[in-house]
């Protein structure tokens, strides 16, 4: 894929809308992609935070653009994952809690 491509593919992505994608390259090949979301405080439910997550990313290892969407669309769904782990609760205890 070329550098122009995969800004293309970045450009297209929309998930929520409190989501927001950065990208970086850091060199001809490498790209830095940043995922963000708006997200509830897990301790203080009075208050939201900018959840952030960050992955460098090297284009000649890509096989292709479907990889390269899956690769960002893993990148979300580990941020999900995160909230999921935070909230979810057996008898007020969260067992998956990732702190």
């Amino acid at each position: 894929m070329t550098r122009n491509r995969v800004e293309e593919i970045l450009k297209s992505i929309s998930y929520k809308p409190e989501f927001c994608l950065r990208y970086e390259w850091l060199n001809f090949s490498q790209i830095r992609i940043g995922t963000g979301m708006e997200v509830l405080d897990s301790v203080n439910l009075n208050e939201n935070f900018m959840l952030k997550l960050e992955r460098i990313y090297d284009i000649r290892s890509i096989r292709d653009e479907h990889m390269f969407i899956r690769c960002v669309f893993d990148q979300i769904k580990e941020m999900e994952l995160h909230e999921a782990q935070e909230f979810f609760k057996v008898d007020g205890v969260a067992p998956f809690f990732p702190h």
